[in-house]
């Protein structure tokens, strides 16, 4: 009862102490403690387990320090209890090792306790990859068991939240522009100089990544990950078919995508047929920040001839009417965060494998700081990346573009204008191959724009920022092909195939009105390349000297 009170008294106080200061120094209000829950049962246990214990464990996670605080509860045990533990990383099904021993003096009826977590741990525990585990003597290696999830936030910690990072937002597009101002020498400038034309920049793109605005503690999504298919399947056998799959608990399952896949009416495939069962709806990010463009050039919600009504962001660099849907989409899923394995992959992939590899070519440059009227096109490149000993993209390699008779076979050509050391370029529909996790598809863009930092790193890489309204039957194909990540990847196909259309921003059909691109965007970073025309010598950064004013 005093851990409860406790709890909400601190709610209660965040609660007054976010009405008095939202709006005077967002960025400064501490948004309170991450609660997390796990509700314990025998249902949970990977190995048959009958029992009528159930149990409780709730969690404070402290933002400062990473503390995590816990109380444990649990009734109606068959026998004497041995241990109590949060274990991972691992999902609902299958079992891990302890993270953190809850009982460390001994076994109670009500357990508190806190420790600090580590990077690691902080990670596993917001993905969804701890569960709470009670052994009995009876059994023991588990009797009841539950998997750590998150508490939504009050309402008011979510407006501190929301007013903390638009303000971060406007903050950092104000320094970032100080910072463009007083930029140093740009790519076009250094020293060594191979270009054949001078005022030609080109680049090849080395990295391609959705573009998800994260926060430490995962706020943009509050009810915690999206559940993916692997646990909707799971919770739907029943416990003759988990004791089938596990041999009574004594081994994992070999593969548990094939079986969880097909779990439609007679065994459909619900990728391929995403409308075959209603799963839960998708959760989705609730964050008031992302990355990318105002496509629609508005600032309200409003449909316009091309677009659908939704709701849209503020840039992080502070920028209003932002457009990136699919960041909404994709932002709750472990397999496209920073720590998942789709855009990882999918940049090794194609580093290793040489396909899919773009071109950048910037022509027409007067000024390294500032050219008012430049072409950009885009190609793909017909020879594989050149890497080095170390699997590292070599900079300054020469690439031929691939060619349909007398045409790039993709790709296309925009105008555009350097301010200040930054490629922007004009509105162009743009249709690039795309290789990765073992799939050929196609990014198909209506309204592309670039970013692009000319600037380079200290690893000599340009980065930008590429947005546009992604053709979503392009999209699908892609999400169909690499259902074989669905596993590590974590999402329901019916439910994101809804969300999809739901959220579809883009290009209304004339018959039906409903969207059919998703707004998007990508982070991308590239080295200095040479590219070679057919029938010409090469053009590229490889240093290519500009006149600077």
């Amino acid at each position: 009862m005093f851990w409860r009170r406790l709890r909400w008294l601190c709610l209660l106080s965040l609660s007054a102490i976010g009405s008095v200061q939202a709006d005077i120094a967002p960025s400064g209000v501490d948004a309170g403690p991450v609660v997390f829950f796990a509700d314990l049962s025998a249902d949970e246990q990977a190995a048959t387990t009958v029992s009528k214990g159930r149990g409780r464990a709730e969690f404070l996670l402290d933002r400062l320090s990473t503390r995590l605080s816990w109380r444990v509860t649990t009734t109606a045990l068959d026998s004497t209890v041995l241990g109590v533990a949060i274990h991972g990383p691992q999902r609902m099904g299958t079992n891990a090792g302890v993270q953190i021993d809850l009982a460390p003096q001994g076994a109670r009826a009500v357990l508190t306790g806190s420790a600090v977590l580590t990077e690691a741990q902080l990670d596993y525990l917001l993905a969804g990859r701890m569960y709470v585990n009670v052994r009995t003597r009876r059994y023991p290696v588990g009797e009841l068991r539950g998997q750590i999830q998150r508490q939504p936030p009050t309402a008011a910690q979510t407006k501190i939240i929301d007013a903390a990072a638009l303000a971060a937002a406007r903050a950092n597009g104000a320094a970032r522009a100080v910072q463009r101002r007083k930029a140093a020498t740009p790519a076009v400038t250094q020293s060594r100089s191979l270009s054949r034309k001078p005022g030609t920049l080109s680049f090849v793109v080395a990295n391609w990544d959705n573009a998800i605005h994260e926060t430490r503690f995962m706020d943009e999504c509050p009810e915690g990950p999206a559940i993916g298919n692997d646990e909707l399947w799971w919770r739907g056998l029943s416990r003759a078919d988990k004791d089938k799959l596990t041999e009574k608990g004594l081994v994992q399952p070999v593969d548990r995508r094939p079986t969880a896949v097909l779990r439609g009416p007679e065994g459909v495939d619900v990728c391929w047929n995403p409308t075959s069962v209603q799963d839960p709806p998708l959760r989705t990010a609730r964050s008031k920040v992302a990355f990318g463009f105002n496509l629609d050039g508005r600032t309200d919600d409003n449909a316009t001839a091309k677009t659908c009504r939704h709701e849209n962001f503020t840039g992080v660099n502070g920028e209003p009417g932002v457009d990136n849907q699919m960041y909404r989409l994709l932002a709750c899923h472990y397999g496209w965060r920073r720590n998942g394995v789709l855009d990882t992959f999918g940049n090794e992939e194609r580093r290793n494998s040489g396909r899919g590899v773009v071109l950048i070519e910037i022509t027409g440059i007067t000024d390294s700081r500032n050219s008012s009227d430049v072409k950009v096109a885009f190609y793909r490149a017909l020879d594989p990346f050149q890497i080095d000993n170390a699997g590292r993209i070599l900079p300054h390699a020469s690439y031929r573009i691939d060619m349909q008779g007398d045409r790039p076979r993709y790709g296309t050509i925009t105008s555009g204008k350097i301010v200040d050391g930054v490629l922007h370029t004009t509105a162009v529909d743009l249709r690039l191959p795309y290789y990765a996790n073992s799939a050929y598809a196609e990014i198909d863009l209506r309204d592309m724009r670039l970013e692009l930092d000319l600037t380079p790193g200290a690893d000599g890489k340009v980065r930008g920022l590429v947005g546009g309204y992604y053709d979503l039957d392009k999209w699908w194909e892609y999400i169909l092909k690499v259902e074989f990540l669905i596993a590590t990847g974590d999402w329901s196909c019916p439910a994101l195939f809804r969300a999809a259309h739901e959220l579809a921003d883009g290009y209304p059909d004339p018959k039906s009105g409903a969207c059919t691109a998703i707004s998007s965007a990508f982070r991308m970073d590239a080295l200095p390349a040479f590219v070679i025309h057919p029938g010409a010598g090469g053009s590229g950064s490889g240093g290519a000297k500009v006149s600077s004013r």
